[in-house]
């Protein structure tokens, strides 16, 4: 499925990553030893913890998620104020502030699966994504199983 983004959200996204000193992991990071505190890949049984990690050691970027519809926002490590929500840029087809909820829901399972998930995007793959683009809109060919920049 083809998804679409607002290119401007998405430039003032990586421009807050790029520009925070410390940054949130997504799962997978948490097993990666270059971002452990310790160095060290966690034991097979144990699942590691966000404290476990050296939040100045993640690299800017975006994270793709699909949940509660598509969206991307920046990893950033950003303390919310009660009831605060984080800046996303949705997918304008999987936008459940928009859409009726069989119309984003669908979407999201054909662009991310049924199950929820996340994605991290380096911040130099974003950066060429949106250099090489005109206009207001981006467009990102996802499946369950790939993931390509239009």
């Amino acid at each position: 499925m083809i998804l679409t983004f607002d290119r401007e959200h998405l430039k003032r996204l990586l421009a807050t990553s790029k520009a925070a000193t410390e940054r949130s992991p997504v799962l997978e990071q948490l097993y990666d030893p270059q971002y452990r505190k310790d160095g060290k890949v966690p034991a097979a049984d144990a699942f590691p913890k966000p404290d476990e990690i050296d939040p100045n050691k993640i690299p800017p970027g975006l994270i793709l998620v699909g949940d509660h519809g598509v969206y991307l926002l920046s990893n950033a490590h950003v303390e919310l104020p009660q009831g605060g929500k984080h800046d996303v840029a949705y997918a304008l087809e999987a936008n459940p502030t928009k859409l009726a909820f069989d119309d984003w829901w669908d979407a999201k399972n054909r662009s991310f699966g049924g199950d929820d998930g996340s994605e991290f995007i380096e911040y130099e793959i974003v950066e060429r994504w949106l250099a090489g683009k005109r206009g207001r809109h981006v467009k990102l060919s996802l499946t369950s199983r790939s993931m390509r920049f239009l």
